[in-house]
């Protein structure tokens, strides 16, 4: 957010510790003299009578002039000299040793004498923001490797404007000074940083004081929560049709299996019924001719039940019948064997003898 606000001048220019300015002088009285001057160390200024604690974004220096006053105390009439732009080094913002030129003035003089007999000056640096971040208490932010915690403020970017030499610190005065009362308005952006402050709203709550946004979210919740169905629904007639499919596939292979189980089970008991009978015929004395007629009086098929088959009872038929037919006493055939009638003299016991033969031979199938 754009803010033009007058700010005290000389919340403008501040000093920190580590800040000094030195001379070093040549061997060679025709070499010139180096300033070495350090304005900004690049760390936390704490407590700043305006800023709170303050701190410079090194990465957002600007420098657009190719030369910069060089002053005593910040105050034009007292001119030291002029450098060219600001340097960071070691993360710090320092004057250029190459580019400095100290100028002809009393001022100027008596601050080269009094460095060379290695009189303490400290330094100082003007500037003037261009985007503020204002640090809410509770709240802390990332500068120049350090951790900033609220109150504070860090100008994020920023111009140089000069540096100077102060006896003593320039923060230590500037807020009890004339020169601190003298305005100057300045236009730059402010960013906020605030602490977050989670609000717990009930539905009630949020009803009542936002009720269009909660009709909106409740459409969008609808909107989704159908959309969301409809593609579940797709999915689900989708399962539906295919499990039907195989459900209907699996029925068949099922009744194709129960035919085959059927159909062994019913082979396996005609394979059983066979094996008693012929194990019983075996060992009777009814002639093998006889065996068709025989099996033809007991089925198997009388004694299965739910699919059971009950070997004992349909041994026991089987017995009985093969006994029945045994009682009729049936004459076993011997090979080349004929019978022939006799004639014994009596008519009636000879047919009586005749039919019995025939009945005989009717029942051994001749």
């Amino acid at each position: 957010m754009k803010k033009e606000n007058k700010i005290p001048k000389g919340a403008l220019t501040f000093q920190d510790d580590g800040c000094n300015a030195t001379i070093n002088f040549a061997e060679n009285p025709e070499e010139p003299s180096k300033l070495d001057m350090t304005v900004y160390s690049g760390g936390i200024i704490k407590n700043h009578w305006y800023w709170d604690d303050l701190a410079i974004d090194l990465t957002g220096m600007r420098a657009t002039q190719n030369k910069y006053p060089i002053l005593e105390d910040h105050e034009t009439s007292k001119k030291i000299g002029f450098s060219g732009k600001p340097i960071i080094q070691d993360g710090k913002v320092k004057l250029d040793p190459s580019t400095v030129t100290f100028v002809d003035t009393d001022v100027s003089k008596e601050f080269v004498k009094l460095a060379k007999d290695g009189f303490p000056f400290q330094s100082s640096i003007s500037a003037q923001p261009m985007r503020v971040e204002r640090i809410e208490e509770g709240t802390e932010t990332q500068v120049n490797g350090f951790t900033l915690k609220g109150p504070g403020s860090v100008w994020r970017e920023w111009e140089y404007r000069e540096g100077s030499v102060c006896v003593f610190g320039w923060d230590n005065k500037t807020s009890a000074s004339v020169f601190s009362k003298e305005e100057v308005d300045i236009v730059y952006d402010e960013v906020l940083l605030k602490k977050e402050v989670s609000k717990v709203m009930d539905i009630t709550t949020l009803s009542k004081e936002h009720p269009d946004l909660v009709k909106q979210i409740e459409e969008a919740a609808l909107a989704a929560a159908k959309a969301e169905f409809s593609k579940e629904e797709t999915k689900f007639s989708e399962t539906i049709t295919n499990l039907t499919a195989q459900l209907s596939d699996s029925e068949k292979k099922i009744l194709e299996l129960e035919k085959k189980d059927a159909q062994r089970a019913e082979r396996e008991m005609a394979m059983r019924a066979d094996a008693i009978w012929t194990e019983k015929l075996s060992t009777s004395s009814i002639p093998e001719r006889l065996f068709g007629k025989v099996r033809k009086n007991v089925s198997y098929s009388d004694f299965v039940k739910d699919g059971v088959f009950d070997e004992t009872e349909m041994t026991k038929a089987v017995d009985a019948e093969i006994k029945d037919w045994e009682s009729l006493e049936i004459p076993q055939p011997v090979q080349g064997t004929g019978f022939t009638k006799k004639d014994v003299g009596n008519d009636s016991l000879s047919k009586e003898v005749d039919d019995l033969a025939d009945d005989l031979f009717k029942l051994a199938g001749k």
